[in-house]
């Protein structure tokens, strides 16, 4: 139980973290289209999605430095006020600037949640607590698009969507500040927890 206290809330980030990736992605196609030509928005497409990938550099060197637990804070805490001020937004340039900010802070969170695994749980239990974090994966797969169709509405606007994320970001601000290690169990705690109570005459 100890384990499931810790992964639980990371999960449900992940759940957020994958389904505000989809949201922006598809705000930004939405956005793209009708302000920028189709070559224009290729590129622009192309520069957000490196995000992912310097981010993953990036927030893993920050997190040596500030600790994995800020470093999510912080993460998520750039993300609020971003998707707050998107949907606002109309330069293509602005845009794709944002975006690759907060795809960055995408591949942060994958960049850094192993070593966030190995601080929590040991290097030895990495892959199992690891594994159970990215079953937000397939969380996200089912109830992601289903949510997004209702944030959006029968207006078709991403603002009322975007901005509910904010929100689901400033709250996931602190769950990485009060979530703890699981308290590990000694051996010597276990032995005289296991030994028999002694008989009384």
């Amino acid at each position: 139980m100890p384990v499931f206290r810790v992964t639980h809330p990371r999960t449900f980030q992940r759940v957020v973290a994958t389904e505000k990736n989809r949201g922006i992605l598809s705000f930004f196609r939405q956005t793209a289209i009708e302000i920028a030509a189709v070559k224009i928005r290729a590129v622009t497409e192309m520069i957000v999605s490196v995000g992912n990938s310097v981010g993953r550099i990036f927030w893993a060197w920050v997190s040596d430095g500030i600790t994995r637990r800020w470093t999510f804070a912080v993460m998520y805490l750039f993300q609020f006020g971003l998707f707050w001020l998107l949907p606002s937004l109309t330069s293509v340039a602005v845009i794709t600037v944002v975006l690759f900010v907060i795809l960055m802070c995408c591949g942060g969170g994958f960049g850094t949640m192993p070593a966030f695994a190995a601080d929590y749980f040991g290097s030895k239990n990495v892959g199992p607590n690891y594994g159970l974090m990215l079953t937000a994966w397939g969380f996200a797969s089912y109830f992601g698009p289903q949510l997004l169709v209702k944030l959006l509405g029968p207006s078709g606007s991403y603002t009322s969507g975007l901005h509910i994320i904010a929100i689901i970001m400033l709250i996931s601000t602190v769950v990485p500040i009060i979530v703890s290690p699981p308290t590990r169990v000694t051996s010597q705690h276990v032995s005289s927890s296991a030994r028999p109570a002694s008989a009384t005459v």
